[in-house]
């Protein structure tokens, strides 16, 4: 029997319509071709892929190095994401394995891809989501030829459970994404980058922030993402003492 289906859509084959990989619990990746249209799809099992992980494979087709066809990602078990470069074109892939650590990327366990341009400058970035760490963001500082990520975390993403499975919608409009979860629930987040500490929104970090930090405790002010994204420094959702001293040392420390 096969379980944790993931799956993801995209013309593979340019015939104007979307044709559907999955991903599963045993690591394999399949495709499935649309035999129908865009308006009356249906899908026949084409192929599986050569590809077997470690387990929970989550693949995510983009055009990562833009010359006009699909790469392909896959999350796995170990946390990592495989690259396999397609050396064919936008009517017929060839899919060849690049890396099994793409970049060094690791979030421990069950990592599940997403891309989308987050910082409108034309290539794109990544979210990946993880059995126990959440939302992991990575900024894209490389070229839309050249992806090259980093850890960003300048944007705020709250604890909603385990086994997050990030997807983007609306094409023109990436700060939207929809979240799946293991316990079956699935979160809507709108996506706003924020300077953490920078409670006066001066764009400077300074003992003005921690007076602003102490009155927000005192006054037991509603936590809103907003207040969340700077005020909770680090990152468990309740603002307090801890995040007072966090304050403190991220002052010291650029001085």
């Amino acid at each position: 029997m096969v379980n944790n289906l993931t799956l993801d859509f995209v013309d593979i084959d340019s015939d104007q319509d979307y044709d559907m990989f999955m991903g599963d619990f045993n690591g394999y990746v399949k495709i499935f071709k649309n035999i129908g249209g865009a308006d009356n799809p249906n899908y026949i099992f084409d192929t599986q892929l050569e590809i077997d992980l470690s387990g929970y494979s989550s693949p995510k087709l983009i055009d990562i190095d833009n010359d006009n066809d699909f790469d392909l990602f896959v999350g796995d078990m170990n946390g990592q994401i495989s690259f396999y470069i397609n050396q064919g074109d936008n009517e017929e892939y060839d899919f060849i394995l690049n890396s099994n650590s793409y970049q060094n990327i690791s979030v421990g366990s069950r990592s599940t891809p997403e891309f989308v341009d987050l910082d409108n400058d034309n290539d794109f970035d990544l979210i990946v989501g993880s059995q126990y760490s959440g939302l992991k963001y990575y900024e894209n500082i490389g070229t839309e030829y050249e992806a090259s990520y980093i850890v960003n975390e300048n944007i705020y993403f709250p604890q909603i459970g385990f086994n997050t499975y990030p997807s983007f919608f609306e094409e023109n409009n990436p700060n939207n994404l929809l979240v799946g979860v293991s316990t079956g629930g699935l979160y809507y987040l709108s996506l706003n980058s924020c300077e953490i500490g920078d409670l006066n929104g001066d764009s400077i970090v300074n003992i003005i922030d921690i007076i602003a930090i102490v009155n927000l405790i005192i006054e037991n002010i509603d936590l809103t993402s907003d207040v969340l994204c700077v005020a909770d420094i680090n990152n468990d959702n309740v603002i307090n003492v801890i995040d007072i001293i966090e304050l403190v040392n991220m002052i010291i420390l650029d001085l």
